[in-house]
């Protein structure tokens, strides 16, 4: 019988740093080397003092998690096509998963959760990354203005290290200010975007934030950062983010739409809900509003609901990942 998931006592919910798989840089098609998981999809990461390590090589892969009086041990095979790996554990719950993965020099991420068994991704640094990323962030106050959310999530985005990078856009947002309506809080902007469009998601996620430190108020900056956090970030800070975006923009349905997502990968299906009702009221049109209540009503475990759902985002356009309104 296979273990639920990794012990339970491994888990603790993110708090900071680190909901696609992506990871920061130009991808390379081979997982070889030892990884050290970072967080899985739903914000979850390893509790203070315990370790999960996968270490592939020649198409077989093993893993190691442990913590104070406790090691839990596993073995398996994958193989890669392209961009896409099959791992089959022996004992975890986990068992055979497909999907695509990416990695970058130090970052690798894979098509499953390591700790659930829910479907998802994880994302993992080498050893030596991962304790330089998490030695430089900062710590969450128990309480803070948007102002000092803002300046932390930028401290965050600084402790991947890039600094020749971020160097960089620091020049060209100073030497471009003048181009832009908005300064040199736009120029920041300008960049996240570009960034983002090509997969650099730690440039982009730095650019979104100077953007953001700068103009605090500006529902664009502080969408974008929102969204960007999504992926390779804090659900929870983005879910603040989008939060404080929705209260005081009532009129976008976009930020509505974004915090829908967010709050369906915590699981807060109220909140999804709540939020995908402003999202149509604001945009009936919008078929990704139908398709992602539909995604919250299979969520609470409605089927027939959620494929009316379904049918309906197909019917304004919208197909969904599997074209689930099609059937």
């Amino acid at each position: 019988m296979r273990p639920s998931a990794l012990p339970r006592v491994l888990l603790s919910l993110l708090l900071v740093a680190a909901s696609l798989p992506v990871s920061a840089g130009p991808s390379s098609a081979d997982p070889t080397g030892t990884w050290r998981l970072m967080k899985d999809q739903d914000g979850k990461v390893p509790k203070a003092g315990a370790v999960v390590e996968i270490t592939f090589g020649n198409g077989k892969f093993t893993l190691k998690a442990t913590q104070p009086d406790e090691t839990v041990t596993d073995t398996g095979t994958y193989s890669v096509k392209g961009r896409q790996i099959t791992v089959a554990f022996q004992d975890m719950a986990q068992g055979r998963r497909s999907g695509a993965f990416s990695r970058s020099a130090d970052t690798l991420v894979l098509p499953f959760q390591m700790l659930s068994d829910e479907p998802g991704w994880s994302m993992w640094m080498t050893p030596a990354a991962l304790q330089s990323f998490l030695s430089k962030v900062p710590p969450k106050p128990a309480s803070e203005t948007m102002p000092q959310l803002l300046a932390r999530v930028q401290k965050v985005a600084e402790a991947f290290g890039n600094d020749r990078e971020r160097q960089a856009m620091a020049q060209r947002a100073k030497a471009n200010a003048g181009r832009y309506a908005g300064g040199e809080a736009e120029a920041w902007y300008a960049q996240g975007a570009i960034f983002f469009m090509k997969g650099y998601y730690r440039e982009a996620w730095y650019g979104f934030a100077r953007a953001a430190v700068l103009q605090p108020t500006n529902a664009v900056y502080l969408h974008n950062l929102a969204t960007t956090l999504q992926e390779i970030g804090s659900q929870g800070d983005a879910r603040r983010i989008l939060e404080w975006v929705t209260a005081n923009y009532p009129n976008l349905d976009p930020p509505f739409g974004s915090l829908a997502i967010g709050c369906l990968a915590l699981k807060d299906t109220a909140c999804a809900r709540a939020a995908l009702q402003k999202a149509q009221a604001l945009a009936p049109q919008n078929g990704l509003y139908d398709y992602a209540m539909g995604r919250v009503l299979e969520q609470e475990g409605g089927k027939e609901p959620a494929l009316a759902a379904y049918r309906k985002a197909y019917a304004k356009g919208y197909s969904g990942s599997g074209k689930e309104g099609a059937r």
